[in-house]
């Protein structure tokens, strides 16, 4: 067999003509090359009439981008199969894949089993039986798989004819470019500028500009005339016949496809015809190439029309099943199928790469055949298509399409398994496509099943009124047959597509109309699934006392249907009521047993679930450490499945976990909230700006608040001394069921209602402290709110001290906050109550100024070390107020200065060398242990003493306890912030 890379020697001209009059293009992709090279991904779109050289240009692109060291890939869409999911996908990282040593390949692919679908040789992933999931956790896999390649090598990528990319490979890049930052990405996507592509091609380029990549917008021109005899004399070789040249160049006005078309016809004739009159050359492109195709013998034309219907580029083993005979029947060529590609391809007419797939050269040559074809050799093409497929691996999903459009489909089930294997890869058209199909070859029994997929299709696909035509008719249909469980499955689809929409009353009938169908039935799945949607419902509308009477009536039927899923659905929706009803106890028994029977029946969806609502559970109790493990089980859930999506809560909850509990530098990610703490008021302004603006963006009507933004526009507000502002932003903060974390954005509006409505402040307080969820958290919040209600007195102010029960009042209720907080391991809010509890303790009139200062030296500390600046300063004025000398060893007096701006820094050793202190041990003790001279050590903590502001050994034990840093002496943790 012929080398498949390779044509003969007047093609292999051709191809190696150099790129004529491109030179501005160039440029600005090599500019383009270097910023990516850097780290700052780019995407270059090339836009064209059809013709003019987009293809051309991406390769060489992709040729500079190989010299500079850059891994590439080539992706090309086809229109032929545009409704294929992931084609492109596939093609572009089958060849990056295959250039990659194996030992490495495995590497880049652990643990991205969910894209088996798409890349052969991994293997199944678990699944997940929920089309949207199962498409988000493939598109994920993709973006990972593209940065871990960045991160091996910078990477180029070029997407060829991207106008004609399917909705899943459009719905990756955009993805991509708004998932991938700072890496060495270079995305090349070619498209036509003519109608009705153009239109497809804004709407991926829209997409695309919607993430933070830099883009390069280059539409190619046609060649100059001087440009144009380059290319031509370039093509044929000189000398070239003036006026052979002349009629060549008005008839290809500049388009160098049509050029290099022409120059192939030309040497390719027999004799070749350098000069004279030549061969007719008609001005129009798609002319000139029907000009083409007439001259094609009788398989030649065959083959480019098996080429043109294939959609995804066949392997030549499939050329070779398409050009075998069925037993008995004539050969369909008379021509070796080699020689054919090989008259092809001198011709340009077909491109075979390098893994042997071949392919039409340009997308008008596709056009130009698909035009000439009469129906019915469409469809005898599409049957042989099939048939080469089949005898060449039976589960090839392309077989359905090709039956589908030969007109020789007759059994619904080979289309409704090409419908469930399009969906499980998230293809929506596709999989709606097939079953469309298949209701035309499905008997009148299985009509009203398919009408309802069809309109879950169409919700997943974002068309509503679409859902709710299909589910309409299959309640006809259903009606009409008298399939009690077909109008339950109905109803019940339009109830929760209503009560998503804000319309209860419509719901409710549907519900009732669900349940009514299923009267004097035996309990069945239709029904169970009724009760149990409708407690969702319930659940999520806040009316908890009808949960329990549903519970009731769904628990046989559960214990009946033996479905362990339906079971532990069940017992996560009652125990989520048990949430709201403040019952955390039960709670937490309903969820630990529908997380051990998820585990032990293996639905890593349903864990995940159980999991999420243990978080919740732990979030509101304040208790961190649960809090931490549940939501990072849960987060290794969401990446061992490959779905981002079920990732994201699990993050969240641990950035609370870090907020809370101190460790402010890897909780960056609630960043508005937190940058109001640490006093970056400009910078919190501008992100709640950007979220505020996608939220209305991303919901239906009047967005429902968010908590993480009502929180930090309250928190913005009272820092910048407007607590009405803070009241009016946080009012949703008082509904203690909205969110998973109520009680510290309680604390935040409690502040704020203590100064513009102590008696609404009073009752949130109230509020809070009826929630009992086992630990000292709702206890400590109320008490911390009830304080901020008694305004303290300025020392030397004409009110003058605070009466005793007063202050007896204040302090206890914040030292309650302060056990409380301390007990769960919450730094910041323990050391905002130390400063309020030491303001008081200063304004006492026999308070000791010693105490006040120890207290406000202890909440220093804690300010300092998380970087909270506003909260510091206040500290700082304190201490300053009750002790100059004291302020001075504590970073000098208040102000804006670099010290109050910046949190305190410890190296590694001045850790490991505190930490021993700690531990009890002498200067020398710690030498030894550290291989340092005691010299050493004690130069280390006076450097120590003096960034914390702490004066002894016991002081720094408690700086230490309080921060969280006590832990192994081997200064494992490096700097702290």
């Amino acid at each position: 067999m012929r080398d498949r890379g390779r044509g003969d020697a007047d093609g292999a001209v051709v191809r190696a003509l150099p790129l004529v009059g491109r030179a501005a293009e160039l440029g600005r992709i090599q500019a383009a090359l270097a910023r990516a090279a850097a780290g700052d991904p780019v995407a270059v779109v090339l836009s064209g009439p059809p013709g003019i050289g987009t293809s051309r240009l991406g390769e060489e692109a992709l040729t500079l981008a190989r010299r500079a060291g850059f891994l590439t890939g080539i992706g090309r869409a086809d229109e032929a199969g545009d409704d294929l999911a992931y084609a492109p996908v596939v093609s572009l990282f089958g060849g990056l894949l295959r250039a990659v040593p194996p030992p490495e390949r495995a590497s880049l692919l652990r643990g991205l089993d969910q894209l088996a679908p798409v890349i052969a040789g991994l293997g199944a992933p678990r699944p997940l039986d929920d089309p949207a999931l199962e498409r988000l956790r493939i598109v994920d896999g993709l973006t990972r798989l593209t940065d871990r390649l960045t991160r091996r090598a910078p990477l180029a990528l070029l997407i060829d004819d991207a106008h004609a990319l399917d909705p899943e490979s459009a719905a990756f890049l955009a993805h991509l470019a708004v998932t991938i930052e700072g890496r060495r990405l270079l995305l090349v996507v070619t498209t036509r500028a003519d109608e009705p592509h153009h239109t497809r091609s804004v709407r991926l380029l829209a997409r695309l500009a919607a993430g933070t990549w830099s883009q390069e917008h280059l539409r190619l021109e046609a060649l100059t005339d001087s440009e144009s005899r380059r290319l031509l004399t370039g093509a044929l070789g000189p000398p070239v016949d003036p006026e052979l040249t002349v009629r060549v160049l008005e008839a290809c006005a500049g388009v160098p496809l049509l050029l290099t078309a022409v120059a192939a016809d030309l040497r390719s004739s027999d004799p070749p015809r350098l000069a004279g009159s030549g061969a007719p050359l008609p001005g129009d492109l798609r002319a000139r190439l029907a000009v083409r195709l007439a001259g094609l013998t009788d398989d030649e034309r065959h083959l480019l029309e098996l080429l043109a219907l294939a959609g995804t580029h066949p392997g030549h083993a499939v050329l070779a099943a398409a050009a075998r005979p069925d037993s008995g029947a004539r050969a369909p060529f008379s021509t070796p199928l080699d020689e054919l590609l090989e008259r092809l391809e001198r011709r340009l007419l077909v491109v075979t790469g390098d893994d042997g797939a071949s392919r039409l050269a340009h997308g008008l040559l596709r056009e130009a055949l698909v035009a000439e074809m009469v129906p019915a050799t469409r469809r005898r093409r599409h049957g042989e298509l099939a048939r080469a497929l089949r005898a060449h691996d039976p589960d090839d999903p392309r077989i359905a399409d090709h039956l589908l459009r030969s007109g020789s489909l007759t059994d619904p089930a080979v289309v409704i398994g090409a419908a469930r294997r399009a969906r499980d890869l998230g293809a929506i058209d596709e999989a709606a496509r097939y079953l469309r199909a298949a209701r035309d070859l499905s008997p009148d029994s299985e009509q009203a099943g398919l009408l309802v997929e069809l309109g879950d299709l169409a919700l997943q696909a974002g068309r509503r009124d679409e859902a709710v035509a299909q589910w309409r008719a299959a309640l006809r249909h259903s009606r009409r047959r008298g399939d009690a469980g077909g109008i339950t499955r109905a109803h019940r689809k339009l109830a929760l597509l209503a009560w998503g929409d804000g319309e209860g009353a419509v719901a409710a009938d549907h519900f009732e109309a669900a349940t009514r169908a299923q009267a004097g039935l035996e309990p069945s799945r239709e029904l169970a699934e009724v009760l149990y949607s409708r407690m969702l419902v319930a659940v999520r509308d806040g009316d908890v006392a009808i949960v329990p009477e549903l519970a009731d009536r769904l628990r046989p039927i559960a214990a009946r249907l033996h479905d362990p899923g339906l079971r532990i659905r069940l017992w996560l929706v009652e125990a989520a009521g048990d949430t709201l009803a403040r019952d955390l106890g039960a709670a937490r028994t309903g969820n630990t047993r529908a997380l051990d029977l998820a585990r032990a029946t293996g639905d890593p969806v349903l864990e995940a679930r159980a999991l999420d609502q243990l978080s919740v559970i732990a979030s509101i109790a304040g208790d961190i450490p649960e809090l931490r493990r549940r939501s990072t089980a849960g987060l290794e859930i969401g990446e061992s499945l490959g779905v981002e999506t079920m990732a994201v809560w699990p993050r969240m909850r641990l950035i609370l976990a870090d907020l809370l509990g101190g460790n402010w530098d890897r909780a960056l990610g609630m960043h508005a909230w937190l940058l109001v703490l640490r006093g970056s008021l400009p910078e919190a302004d501008g992100l709640l700006a950007r979220a505020r603006a996608l939220q209305a963006r991303s919901t239906r009507g009047e967005p429902r608040p968010s908590i993480a933004v009502c929180t930090a526009g309250a928190a913005l507000a009272l820092a910048r001394g407007n607590p009405r502002e803070a009241a009016r932003v946080g009012a949703p903060l008082a509904d203690l069921t909205a969110s998973w974390y109520p009680f510290a954005p309680a604390l935040v509006l409690g502040e704020a209602l203590a100064v513009t409505d102590p008696a609404a402040a009073a009752a949130l307080a109230d509020q809070v402290r009826a929630w009992s969820c086992g630990t000292a958290f709702p206890a400590a919040v109320a008490a911390g709110i009830d304080a901020a209600c008694l305004p303290i007195p300025a020392p030397g102010s004409p009110a003058g001290h605070p009466d005793r029960s007063t202050l007896d009042r204040a302090q206890a209720l914040l030292r309650g906050s302060i056990d409380g907080f301390d007990a769960l391991g919450l730094p910041f809010l323990a050391a905002r109550a130390r400063l309020d509890l030491a303001r008081w303790t200063h304004a006492g009139a026999d308070s000791p100024a010693e105490e006040a200062g120890h207290l406000a030296g202890d909440a220093l500390a804690v300010f300092s070390q998380l970087g909270a600046r506003d909260h510091a300063r206040r500290a700082r004025a304190l201490v300053h107020d009750l002790d100059p000398l004291a302020a001075e060893s504590r970073g000098g007096p208040p102000g804006p200065g670099p010290a109050s701006a910046e949190p305190v820094r410890l190296s590694r050793r001045e850790l490991e060398v505190a930490r021993l202190v700690a531990e009890g041990r002498t200067n020398a003790e710690v030498a030894t242990a550290l291989f340092i001279s005691p010299r050493t050590v004690t130069s280390h903590l006076d450097h120590v003493y003096q960034r914390l502001g702490l004066g002894s050994r016991a002081a720094l034990t408690r700086y230490l306890a309080d921060s969280g840093l006590l832990g192994r002496s081997n200064g494992s943790n490096g700097s702290i912030t």
